[in-house]
């Protein structure tokens, strides 16, 4: 999840990845797939103050980051927004980390309720290109069957003129008597 979730973020433009986990040489690893710098996990702390968004997906059976930790990590930015996203199963991030003022924390139940809503959009939007692509398909099938029957009306308009003529050549003939 978490090498998916580091994949999207450079994709879409984030300038610097740090990367931890529990053993070193697996952050060096992931670090190296997205061109980013692996952190001592002991160390990853210290570093918050640095990052805008933070993805926890840890298989620590604990919380790995707090409350308190996250207000002195808020403090060292000066206020500025952080966006924290707890993806592990069973959570990384104590949940009232997200009373601290400018820290933002999102877990799979809030993506999940993202993900939802989005489909939901997705899904009525939908509806509307299929309502209008059918009324284009029916008008075109319409166009269709009369060019089919256009030549059978056309060559049924000259016969019956033809008939016309016959008839009120005939009857002229019958009058001219």
């Amino acid at each position: 999840m978490s090498e998916l979730s580091a994949r999207h973020l450079r994709r879409s433009g984030a300038s610097h990845i740090f990367v931890t986990n529990r053993t070193y040489d697996r952050a060096l690893e992931l670090a190296n797939l997205f061109h980013g710098t692996p952190v001592e996990y002991t160390k990853f702390l210290s570093l918050l103050p640095e990052v805008d968004i933070l993805i926890a997906s840890s298989g620590a059976p604990h919380y790995i980051l707090h409350k308190a930790e996250m207000q002195h990590v808020i403090g060292v930015r000066r206020n500025k927004p952080m966006f924290l996203i707890d993806i592990a199963v069973p959570r990384n991030i104590a949940p009232d980390v997200n009373e601290v003022d400018n820290v933002f924390l999102y877990d799979i139940d809030d993506l999940q309720g993202v993900v939802n809503s989005n489909l939901r959009e997705r899904e009525k939007e939908a509806g509307t290109p299929r309502e209008s692509s059918r009324k284009k398909w029916s008008a075109c099938l319409s166009r269709l069957k009369a060019q089919e029957v256009t030549p059978a009306i056309v060559s049924l308009r000259e016969q019956l003129e033809q008939i016309r003529i016959a008839e009120t050549e005939r009857m002229r003939s019958k009058l001219a008597r």
